[in-house]
C-alpha cells in the first residue's frame, strides 16, 4: 500500500496533473490547455499553458482570491514560485462523468468483516490551513444489478477507520465535509472515479496505509479552437465520438435555427452534429464525416438551406440518409422532433415521445443554446416556436400531445417567449410548466443550468453568448458527458455563470470557439463581467 506523502511534496501533485491528463485522448485535437486554482464559489486563479503539443507546456498555479468581501474584477498575476507540468494527451477517453453514489446500509456478518484504514491531510502548496479533521473518506463496491457505486461506509479524518466491510473491491473517495475550497479526489491520486485504483478488501483483515493528501480545488480548461465553425464543429465531434455513430445530423452553419432542435434530438439518438454550406461540404467536415463512419445521416433543412448536391455527395458516403424539411424554421423543428422521438410514424407516441419539453423561440438564439443540453440531460428535447406570438399554434399543441410531454420549460422571458405562450403551456401541463428568465441571455443560461444541473458535473462546456456558430455542435458533444453548456462574453465571465458553473464543482471546462471567440479573459478565468 502507499505510504503518506510529504505535505511539500510537488512531484506528488505533478504526477496527479499526469494522471488526470492520461484521460485526453488525441492530443492535437484538445488544443490549449490551462490549468487553474478554484475558490469554493468558483473564483479562480489564473494558470497560463503554452498551447498543445508545444514541447514543455507549464502551469502556474495560483491560490484563489478570497471573494468573501465582494467580488473582484481581475485575478492572475502568479504568486507561486513553482511550475509544474501541462495537462497533456494521452491514449485513454478525454473525460468522463462519475458514477452515481447510493448509500446502501447493509453490513456483513461483524465476524467476517474487513476495513480501511488511512491518513487525510491537506496542502495547498501556499499556506497550508488546519484542514485536515474537516476531511472524510467513503468507501463504495459496486453493485451490478443497479450500475452504480454504492456506499459502504465513511470515516472521518485526520485519521479514519472504513468497519464493516464485506470482502471485495472498494473505490475509496476523499473530500471535505464543510464545503471548502478542497479537491475531491479518488484513490490513489485520481480525480474520475472510473480511473481510481480500487482497494482490496479480505474478510476478517484490515487493509492500512490508504492515505491521501488533498489539494487546493483546481480545474482545467480546453479551448480546441479552430478556423472557423465547421472546424470548430469537426474538432468537437473528434473529442467526443467515436467511428460507427449511429445517427449524425447535418445542419447549415450559415442559418442557424435548424440546428437549435436538431442538437437535442442528435443526442437523444447517441449521435454527433456537424455543419455545411448550402453549396458544399468543407474538407474538415467532410474529413470528420469519414472519421465518423455514421450508420445513418439525417440532413436538417430544405434545398435552401442545404442543396440537393450536398445531399447527393452525403448520400454517396451514406445511403442510408434522410432529409428533415418544412416550410419554416418552426415546421423543421416539429418534424425534427416527430422523426428524432416518434420514429417519425404518425399518431401518438407517447410512450416512446419525450416527458420534458424546453420551449425557445427561434427569433433568436442563444435561450436555445442552453436548452439543448439541459434538454438532453433529462432526454428532453428542444421546440422553436414563434416567441413573439400571442398562442400556441395548432400544429404545436398537436405535436405536444402526440408526444406525451407532462412538462414543459420556457427558456427565456417574455420578451423571447411571450406570456401568451407560456400561460398556454401552462394550461396545457396541468401547471407544470416553468419559465427560466433573467437580466440578459447569461443569467438565463445560469437558471437554465442551476435547475436543470444539480449534482456534481465533472465537465461543463462554455460558448460565446454572441457568436452561435461554434455551440451548435456542442450540444451532442455535452450530452455524451452529461454536461452543462453555460454562455459567456468574449473577454469575461458573468458572475451568474460562474457562481452556478462552479456550484457543480467541475473538474474540466471545454471552451468551444477559438479566441477570436472566447478571449483569453474567459480562457484563463481572468476576468467578472463588470
Amino acid at each position: 500500500m502507499r505510504a503518506s506523502t510529504n505535505s511539500n511534496d510537488s512531484a506528488r501533485l505533478a504526477r496527479r496533473d499526469r494522471k488526470r491528463t492520461r484521460r485526453v485522448q488525441r492530443t492535437a485535437a484538445w488544443g490549449a490547455i490551462i490549468m487553474v486554482g478554484a475558490a469554493a464559489l468558483g473564483a479562480p486563479a489564473v494558470a497560463q499553458a503554452d498551447e498543445i503539443p508545444a514541447p514543455a507546456p507549464t502551469s502556474h498555479k495560483v491560490p484563489a482570491p478570497d471573494l468573501s468581501g465582494g467580488v473582484p474584477q481581475l485575478f492572475g498575476g502568479s504568486t507561486a514560485d513553482e511550475t509544474h507540468p501541462a495537462p497533456h494527451g494521452g491514449p485513454e477517453a478525454p473525460l468522463s462523468f462519475d458514477q452515481p453514489f447510493q448509500a446502501d446500509a447493509r453490513d456483513p456478518d461483524p465476524d467476517s468483516a474487513g476495513s480501511i484504514t488511512g491518513s487525510l491531510s491537506y496542502n495547498d502548496e501556499v499556506s497550508p490551513p488546519a484542514l485536515d479533521g474537516g476531511l472524510q473518506a467513503q468507501a463504495f463496491l459496486w453493485n451490478p444489478s443497479t450500475s452504480t457505486w454504492d456506499l459502504k461506509a465513511t470515516g472521518q479524518g485526520p485519521h479514519y477507520e472504513l468497519d464493516g466491510l464485506a470482502a471485495g473491491d472498494y473505490l475509496v473517495r476523499f473530500s471535505d465535509t464543510l464545503g471548502r475550497d478542497v479537491r475531491t479526489e479518488f484513490y490513489d491520486d485520481w480525480l474520475y472515479s472510473e480511473d481510481a485504483d480500487l482497494v482490496p478488501v479480505t474478510a476478517g483483515e484490515t487493509t492500512a496505509g490508504i492515505d491521501a493528501e488533498l489539494g487546493k480545488e483546481y480545474v482545467w480548461l480546453t479551448q480546441p479552437g479552430g478556423a472557423d465553425r465547421y472546424e470548430v464543429a469537426a474538432k468537437i465531434s473528434h473529442i467526443a465520438f467515436d467511428s460507427n455513430v449511429p445517427t449524425l445530423y447535418i445542419a447549415s452553419g450559415e442559418k442557424y435555427p435548424d440546428a437549435l432542435s436538431a442538437g437535442p434530438a442528435a443526442a437523444h439518438q447517441s449521435g454527433a452534429l456537424l455543419l455545411v454550406t448550402r453549396d458544399g461540404i468543407p474538407t474538415v467536415t467532410r474529413d470528420a464525416i469519414t472519421e465518423l463512419a455514421p450508420q445513418k445521416i439525417v440532413v436538417v433543412g430544405g434545398t435552401a438551406t442545404i442543396s440537393d448536391a450536398v445531399y447527393t455527395q452525403l448520400a454517396a458516403v451514406q445511403p442510408n440518409i434522410v432529409r428533415l424539411a418544412g416550410a419554416d424554421r418552426y415546421e423543421v423543428s416539429r418534424n425534427v422532433l416527430s422523426y428524432a422521438f416518434c420514429g417519425g410514424t404518425e399518431g401518438d407516441c407517447a410512450g416512446t415521445g419525450v416527458k420534458k419539453l424546453f420551449v425557445a423561440t427561434g427569433a433568436n438564439y442563444p435561450d436555445a443554446l442552453s436548452a439543448g443540453p439541459a434538454a438532453a440531460h433529462v432526454d428532453g428535447a428542444v421546440l422553436l416556436v414563434p416567441g413573439f406570438a400571442d398562442d400556441v399554434d395548432s400544429a404545436t399543441r398537436t405535436l405536444i400531445t402526440r408526444l406525451g410531454t407532462e412538462q414543459t420549460y420556457v427558456a427565456g422571458g417574455p420578451a423571447s417567449v411571450s406570456t401568451g405562450i407560456s400561460s398556454t403551456l401552462y394550461t396545457l401541463m396541468g401547471g407544470n410548466s416553468e419559465r427560466f428568465t433573467g437580466a440578459d441571455r447569461f443569467d438565463v443560461s445560469a437558471n437554465i443550468n442551476s435547475a436543470i444541473f444539480q449534482e456534481q458535473h465533472s465537465v461543463i462546456f462554455i460558448a460565446s453568448g454572441f457568436v452561435f456558430a461554434d455551440a451548435l455542435s456542442g450540444g451532442p458533444a455535452a450530452a455524451v458527458y452529461d454536461a452543462p453548456l453555460y454562455l459567456v462574453q468574449k473577454e469575461c465571465w458573468p458572475q451568474s455563470v460562474l457562481a452556478s458553473a462552479f456550484s457543480l464543482h467541475p473538474i474540466d471546462f471545454l471552451l468551444l470557439g477559438g479566441p477570436n471567440t472566447i478571449g483569453m479573459g474567459v480562457s484563463n478565468l481572468e476576468y467578472y463581467c463588470s
